[in-house]
């Protein structure tokens, strides 16, 4: 499990106007609604990217602030 289309990045996205905030889920169709539904909203600093979140190689070494789980544990 990941983001899925994103719900829970919305109040971050709002509440932190300059971050860029990013989000991951194997579901390329999840993913593909989510950053449609952000861009409808005309929120443009959250974007989501499908894929596994084991393999970060698409990010830099030390390109992330924050790292946020929510209920990991209950689906691994």
């Amino acid at each position: 499990m990941g983001c899925s289309c994103g719900p829970d990045l919305y109040s971050l996205a709002e509440k932190f106007l300059c971050a860029e905030i990013r989000g991951i889920d194997f579901s390329s169709v999840a993913v593909a609604k989510g950053n449609e539904c952000f861009t409808q909203e005309g929120i443009s600093n959250v974007k989501l990217l499908a894929g596994k979140a084991g393999d970060l190689r698409r990010s830099q070494d030390k390109s992330f602030d924050v790292v946020l789980t929510d209920a990991v544990l209950k689906y691994v």
